[in-house]
């Protein structure tokens, strides 16, 4: 992985959060794959569960949060008997994904998640994210709709500008 410096104030902090993060994973019913695709914004760390004969359903986990809190938002166990799951760590977020952060007010967001998908060869994809991985969902659909089935967003951040709230 790429210097932690941009996200953790030490390399001790950065490998207390990731030992955090392997502990809560291993508490899973259901063990998933950790994989890694590159992207041209850096390396991006996927939790997969499921055999890739069933179609794709991706998630993106809210802002400041990784892919190992999203056990107590979704019904993995459920979802696997039909999808194969792919939870995402977003880069320059808490999880094992490069700690690059992107401009949220461009495209790029929705080219990582292209990136992603070519890596992982998926079409007719099935998308879900909260919060921030709303967002993101929404940057996917903006920019690659072709590749999406369908999308389920729940509390998508972005919709409304609340500045002058």
């Amino acid at each position: 992985m790429e210097s932690s410096s941009q996200l953790y104030r030490s390399e001790d902090a950065y490998l207390q959060s990731m030992q955090h993060y392997d502990v809560a994973v291993s508490k899973w019913d259901i063990q998933p794959e950790s994989i890694y695709v590159d992207t041209r914004f850096g390396k991006t760390h996927i939790l997969r569960i499921g055999a890739s004969s069933k179609p794709p359903f991706v998630y993106f986990h809210g802002w400041n949060g990784n892919a190992a809190g999203v056990y107590t938002e979704l019904d993995i166990p459920r979802l696997a008997e039909t999808f194969q799951i792919h939870v995402v760590d977003t880069i320059g977020q808490s999880g094992k994904s490069a700690p690059i952060r992107l401009d949220t007010k461009d495209s790029s967001y929705g080219y990582w998640i292209s990136d992603i998908f070519d890596a992982l060869d998926l079409d007719n994809i099935y998308i879900s994210g909260v919060s921030g991985g709303g967002y993101l969902c929404l940057k996917a659909c903006a920019l690659i709709p072709d590749k999406i089935a369908k999308a389920f967003l729940i509390v998508p951040g972005g919709l409304v500008d609340l500045s002058r709230i």
